[in-house]
């Protein structure tokens, strides 16, 4: 919140991953989650944590910054790279721009 506080105040940028971004911040599950568990939150949670990677070799994966309030799909082993597939998340402001991200660095 204080960089984003910044930035809208005329302040420095504190990480740029440019126009069109090469890295991301997959979500990793910790330990096994199971089908309906509830993900409240990815940061900070003891279900996930963020590692690294680049955007064209994990294509599918949920950026650890979009977890919130998502439901478990199927079972999922500890130390398995998260993707769209393995959760349901609501519909949010988040979730449109990561799309439109993505779809930008695609053309």
């Amino acid at each position: 919140m204080k960089t984003i506080r910044r930035v809208s105040q005329g302040g420095d940028i504190l990480l740029n991953n440019g126009l069109s971004p090469k890295i991301g911040v997959a979500a990793v599950t910790k330990r096994n989650l199971k089908p309906e568990e509830l993900i409240k939150k990815g940061i900070g949670s003891f279900q996930v944590r963020g590692e690294a990677i680049r955007l064209s070799e994990e294509p599918n994966h949920i950026p650890i910054g979009l977890l919130r309030d998502a439901v478990v799909k199927r079972p999922i082993e500890p130390g398995q790279i998260l993707t769209f597939d393995d959760v349901e998340i609501e519909e949010s402001t988040a979730l449109r721009a990561w799309r439109a991200s993505c779809a930008e660095a695609t053309i």
